[in-house]
């Protein structure tokens, strides 16, 4: 991971700011995405919330080399409420 720093003056207000990014490998984020069996309750909401991005694969289990895509409950009603709304 690399962390970057941006820095500007704001076009409305005129104030000084100061942005810190950080960078992330993909096989960093591939580790972060991945849920185990010793991750907290909180900790695997955060990983499904942060990595929630589809198309793409976000947070998983792994069983056998497969991985399995976990999502919340909230976000399976918003999925079907879209699903209904579209027939």
């Amino acid at each position: 991971m690399a962390i970057g720093e941006v820095t500007g003056i704001c076009r409305v207000c005129g104030e000084k700011f100061t942005i810190r990014k950080k960078f992330y490998k993909r096989k960093d984020l591939n580790r972060a995405r991945k849920i185990y069996e010793t991750d907290s309750p909180e900790e695997i909401e955060r990983k499904i919330k942060a990595f929630w991005f589809p198309p793409y694969e976000g947070a998983y289990i792994e069983k056998d080399g497969e991985h399995f895509s976990v999502i919340t409950n909230e976000m399976l009603m918003e999925i079907a409420e879209k699903m209904n709304n579209d027939k």
